[in-house]
């Protein structure tokens, strides 16, 4: 698996792609499943077993005194490990093989699950703990350092990735920042290019509607004015979001659109809205056709 370390934008004429590695995205169970629902207490009991990066020396201390900063450092664990399906130890499917049918379902698998290398049966994210990490990492850096604008996500899934964005800014009190959702809500569209193929519109298992992502937000109290839906596939839905917010800037925009077109289509309607000193991640950079995506 191939990675490489984040790299700040330090020109607005260029993009600077920050490569995070995932494997291919996959089919999975469609239907309801179990929300990790977080209850402030069990949530920091169990974030102080998982633990969070060593965050503090002495968490019994800390929480004692009730340091905001440590407190903020666990919900954001709790978080993690919930929408990854982590804390519940989910079960998972292999890439292609069997989604939708639990019957060829896998035990849980920590070191899969923290790489992303599994897509969990019930859980909000196949993004798995790293690339969620990564996340907080880069959001930090934007807000630490004054980088103006919003997240962004361009293929979401079951939300938990935006999910998690949202709940930084709410531990952080950031509160002039939105979290922008943006997907179909009804899988992938068929290939229109030779790079491309049409399994990816034959994928059920990724097809989730808003209705049901907005309700994965409301179970964790983060559905409010900072968290803005955008639905439609990308070549029609950005252009869309772009006259809707006419001056939108986006500190940390996330690509997931797995297909060649779908990469461009988000490439081409959003790069320009990157503030320097922010961030571009392009999920699904290991997929062949999505190293060859380009902006002239």
């Amino acid at each position: 698996v191939f990675s490489a370390p984040p790299v700040r934008s330090a020109n607005p004429s260029f993009v600077i792609l920050l490569l995070t590695v995932t494997s291919a995205k996959m089919p999975l169970q469609k239907g309801r499943y179990v929300s990790n629902i977080i209850v402030f207490g069990a949530g920091l009991v169990t974030a102080m077993l998982l633990g969070w990066r060593n965050t503090a020396t002495n968490t019994t201390t800390a929480l004692n005194g009730c340091d905001p900063s440590v407190l903020s450092e666990l919900y954001l664990a709790t978080v993690a490990k919930s929408v990854t399906g982590i804390l519940l130890e989910t079960p998972y499917y292999f890439p292609f093989e069997g989604a939708e049918d639990k019957s060829k379902a896998e035990p849980f698998n920590a070191g899969r699950r923290a790489e992303g290398l599994d897509w969990p049966v019930y859980g909000l994210t196949m993004t798995g703990l790293m690339r969620i990490e990564n996340i907080k990492s880069l959001l930090d850096d934007v807000l630490d350092n004054k980088v103006p604008g919003d997240f962004a996500e361009c293929g979401v899934w079951r939300g938990g990735a935006s999910l998690f964005a949202r709940a930084v800014f709410a531990a952080r009190g950031v509160t002039n920042r939105k979290v922008h959702v943006v997907d179909s809500f009804a899988g992938l569209p068929t290939a229109t290019n030779k790079k491309d193929n049409d399994l990816w519109s034959r994928l059920n298992y990724i097809s989730v509607p808003q209705e049901e992502v907005r309700r994965h937000f409301e179970a964790y109290n983060l559905l409010d004015e900072q968290v803005s839906f955008t639905k439609g596939f990308f070549r029609y839905s950005l252009p869309t979001l772009r006259q809707r917010v006419p001056d939108l800037k986006l500190s940390v925009l996330r690509l997931d659109g797995d297909m060649y077109e779908s990469t461009m289509d988000a490439l081409f309607n959003l790069w320009d809205t990157l503030s320097v000193g922010g961030y571009m991640i392009i999920d699904d950079w290991m997929i062949d056709v999505c190293q060859q995506v380009r902006v002239r």
